[in-house]
């Protein structure tokens, strides 16, 4: 699996950047999410993943759910 800590330097890069760039930016928990997780959801479902791997899902993770009113 891409993104083990078995990993060469560069791979673990690479999964890194390709995380990051799949990512949706300023993403907020919906319930939607249950059913289509994201890239970070995914990944973090994963065992044995390089710490830089797990860093990076962490950082990509949705934020909590929008405030709204009522």
């Amino acid at each position: 699996m891409l993104g083990w800590r078995e990993g060469g330097a560069a791979l673990i890069r690479a999964v890194v950047a390709e995380l990051h760039r799949r990512s949706a930016t300023r993403l907020s928990i919906t319930p939607e999410l249950l059913t289509a997780p994201t890239p970070a959801q995914l990944v973090l479902g994963e065992h044995g993943l390089h710490e830089d791997v797990f860093t990076a899902a962490l950082d990509c993770l949705p934020f909590g759910p929008d405030k709204h009113d009522g």
